[in-house]
């Protein structure tokens, strides 16, 4: 990461006014609005050893002797993991900004962006705060008012849709370990599949504040499981809220060529997904993790997981620390 002073001469620098100068969180508490100039724009974030850039998704500068900031709402295509309509999404959103707007003022008129894949709602916020730390906290007050009612009524439908469906899945009926049994006793290439599907559904689903969704199709792929997790795993908390994960339940280890499909399937979700996790029964061929650094592409982290850590798992009754652990790793290659 770059140095504060040189962050703030970057800053200064009005050169710097066509892409965003990256600010780390340390950084940001030390930044002034008098440090920025007029038409540059900085965004909060940090790069791992590999270069991976992840940051908090907004864009702030300066107007007026105070930071605003610029915020992009994604509504995609894609949007597999909301479980109401695009229309109703795209509705709800506009009218929790329109509402802010009037109320408070502190939020401008709705802008519409449409690439190929997506609608992007933009909209401006007046943050009135002087360090861009607390720009950033009063920037994430609002968005999180405004996602409001969109949470709101999707945690509703979710939990119709679970309740509705306990009645029919005889996997709600097993523990566990009799999962874990029947991944190992599991014969057809089908039944392997699906046995390590339901029991890392119910692994992931044991660690609170995460939420999993199965087996859904999309017209050109098929995403085994999708997860999403409200942020407040504090390792976690950099990462966009959903991620997916790939079952590999074979006879053989996994390899390069899973990666490189796997990471395609990540970066499909145009940003809407920041890393992914790869399980493996029998595990990974040696060279996986050279293949990784070689070819991952953009903000696109692995996590592998092999029958062994899951196994373990499953019997200390620890996979939230088992997973977060291997995630750490992840992080560290």
């Amino acid at each position: 990461m770059t140095t504060l002073r040189d962050v703030k001469k970057l800053l200064r620098d009005p050169v710097n006014s066509v892409n965003p100068v990256l600010v780390s969180d340390k950084q940001a508490k030390l930044i002034l609005a008098k440090d920025v100039a007029d038409g540059v724009k900085a965004e909060i974030g940090w790069v791992n050893k590999n270069g991976l850039k992840w940051t908090d998704n907004y864009v702030y500068w300066v107007k007026d002797g105070v930071f605003c900031a610029t915020v992009s709402y994604p509504i995609s295509s894609d949007a597999l993991w909301i479980p109401i309509s695009i229309s109703y999404l795209m509705d709800l959103t506009r009218r929790s900004i329109e509402r802010r707007r009037f109320l408070k003022g502190d939020v401008s008129e709705i802008r519409q962006l449409v690439s190929e894949q997506s609608v992007y709602l933009i909209y401006d916020c007046i943050t009135g705060m002087n360090t861009l730390a607390s720009a950033a906290d009063y920037v994430d007050s609002i968005v999180n008012e405004l996602d409001g009612p969109v949470t709101a009524m999707c945690a509703k439908v979710e939990r119709e849709y679970r309740e509705a469906i306990k009645s029919i899945s005889p996997q709600n009926e097993y523990t566990t370990h009799e999962l874990l049994a029947a991944v190992n006793s599991a014969q057809t290439s089908d039944l392997k599949g699906r046995s390590l599907e339901e029991l890392m559904c119910r692994l992931f689903q044991s660690i609170r504040g995460i939420e999993v969704n199965k087996r859904i199709k999309t017209a050109t792929e098929e995403i085994d499981i999708l997860v999403e997790h409200d942020g407040k795993i504090p390792l976690l908390r950099h990462e966009t809220p959903m991620f997916l994960i790939e079952c590999k339940n074979w006879s053989g280890k996994v390899g390069k060529d899973e990666l490189v499909l796997f990471e395609k399937k990540i970066i499909n979700r145009r940003g809407r997904c920041s890393f992914g996790v790869i399980v493996s029964w029998n595990g990974f061929t040696k060279d996986l993790k050279t293949e990784y650094l070689r070819s991952s592409q953009g903000n696109c982290l692995i996590v592998f997981l092999d029958g062994s850590a899951i196994e373990e798992s499953v019997l200390k009754e620890n996979f939230k620390d088992i997973f977060l652990a291997q995630y750490k790793e992840a992080m560290s290659v």
